[in-house]
């Protein structure tokens, strides 16, 4: 009876049947076994295969941020627009697989024979060609999808919690696999070329299989509710709603609060070296990624009824601190693997508490941002929202590189400098550490929890009066 009353409440009956919902994961299991190579493998690849300078590829990714935010934006409006038989959203994860698949390929096969300017010219261009254009294209097509399959929040959870559970897999099977194989396709730039093809022909099949699974079911409703959004927003001066956005000190704290603990979480470039150089063994980097990420799987299960108990903002606070613990304990002997190792597995699991309530958290910093000014801009706050992920994002991939320069390190040798050694344990242990106490301080100040009852009682109030 209470599954009956729940769809008839919402514009899509039927209920969404587990073929989707796993078809609909492997998209993002598609995304991570190529995009993860990037993230986690690409500065590695550029300065141990390719011969760059470390310093020139950490800029070259800071850089490439800017362009990225910019090209989301862009491509925001194009999937609004799309119109096919198959919808506005599926075509793009189809039209984008071959050339997913052909753009990492580029970017892992630098000219050898180039000279070092023309070896950076070609990375921008290749990086560029797959970061900010495909994945772009790509990943904001598949995001897209999951509002558009369905409307009922139940079976949108199962497609969340699908996308996240494949993206974990994807994270662990490569990040486990990277370096045996760069070994048994022969090492040097070839092997790293070779292992992206095969990367990128498991990835299209993946994407056809999520293209083929799924169906959109929601494409004409949401776009007349997005125009009828867009005609009320219309409304609000553009002068008026940014004034209320940035006077939205909730909502800028949620941005720091997104820069740093994307600082925090994505170093994860570091592993292969921290591995290689600290541990003493490169096969140890998916051991590393495997005991960080298993924790925030565990974390998933319980982080709904720890909220329940104790609120979002106290629930991100102890992840906070248990992230900050993990990277004290790997600072008390930073050349053991046991406790490198304990300490991955108590920060993945602080990770899991803090990242899955950012977006309860930012919505209710829009409720709050109504309340205050009398301004509600919804769009405007999620849209906004990415600048702190984005520069996070640049700068944590940016200062490997820049730390790597700073420290003299120098791929052709077996054994760093201290100073080299140094600015790997920075990436990897300290810079993090400084994020995550950053994350535990804005938290802290962070009280709108214990406004939220007042605050949503006042705006009822203000609806009701509004009608009467």
């Amino acid at each position: 009876m209470a599954d009956t009353q729940l769809t008839a409440e919402y514009r899509v009956k039927e209920k969404i049947k587990a073929k989707e919902i796993f078809g609909y994961g492997f998209g993002d299991l598609a995304n991570n076994i190529v995009y993860g190579l990037v993230t986690s493998f690409a500065t590695y690849y550029y300065t141990n295969s390719a011969g760059m300078a470390a310093a020139a590829v950490g800029t070259m990714f800071l850089v490439s941020r800017i362009f990225d935010g910019i090209s989301d934006v862009i491509m925001g409006f194009i999937i609004d627009r799309t119109k096919t038989k198959y919808g506005k959203a599926r075509p793009w994860i189809l039209w984008m697989a071959i050339p997913f698949a052909i753009a990492v390929v580029l970017q892992f096969a630098v000219p050898q024979s180039w000279s070092m300017t023309g070896k950076l010219v070609y990375a921008y261009i290749t990086y560029n060609l797959l970061s900010t254009i495909i994945y772009t294209a790509s990943n904001q097509a598949y995001g897209t999808l999951n509002v558009l399959i369905t409307d009922n929040p139940q079976d949108r959870t199962k497609l969340s919690i699908s996308r996240m559970g494949m993206a974990m897999v994807g994270v662990l099977l490569l990040n486990a696999s990277v370096m045996p194989l760069i070994r048994v396709l022969g090492g040097g730039s070839r092997a790293w070329t070779i292992l992206a093809a095969i990367l990128g022909v498991i990835s299209v099949i993946l994407f056809v299989i999520t293209f083929l699974s799924t169906k959109e079911r929601l494409g004409s409703e949401v776009e007349e509710e997005k125009k009828a959004e867009k005609a009320k927003a219309e409304k609000i001066p553009t002068k008026v709603a940014l004034k209320a956005l940035f006077g939205n000190k909730y909502w800028i704290n949620r941005i720091f609060f997104a820069l740093v603990i994307t600082i925090a979480t994505l170093t994860t470039s570091a592993n292969v070296y921290y591995a290689q150089y600290w541990l003493g063994n490169e096969d140890l980097t998916g051991m590393i990624s495997i005991v960080n990420v298993l924790p925030m799987l565990v974390a998933l299960i319980f982080v709904g009824t720890i909220n329940k108990k104790i609120g979002p903002r106290n629930t991100s606070l102890i992840g906070a601190c248990v992230m900050a613990l993990g990277f004290l304990i790997q600072l008390v002997a930073p050349a053991s693997t046991a406790l490198i190792l304990v300490g991955c597995g108590i920060r993945g699991f602080g990770t899991g508490l803090c990242s899955t309530l950012t977006a309860v958290m930012l919505g209710d910093t829009i409720d709050y941002g109504e309340w205050k000014s009398g301004v509600r801009t919804d769009g405007l706050v999620y849209s906004a929202s990415t600048i702190g992920t984005k520069v996070g994002n640049g700068l944590a991939t940016a200062s490997l590189g820049w730390a790597l320069a700073i420290g003299r390190y120098d791929a052709t040798l077996a054994v760093q400098s201290v100073s080299a050694l140094n600015s790997i344990k920075f990436v990897f242990t300290i810079l993090p550490l400084i994020a995550s106490v950053l994350a535990v301080v804005l938290n802290l100040i962070y009280d709108l929890d214990k406004k939220m009852p007042q605050i949503l009682h006042d705006l009822k109030e203000r609806k009701e009066n509004a009608q009467a």
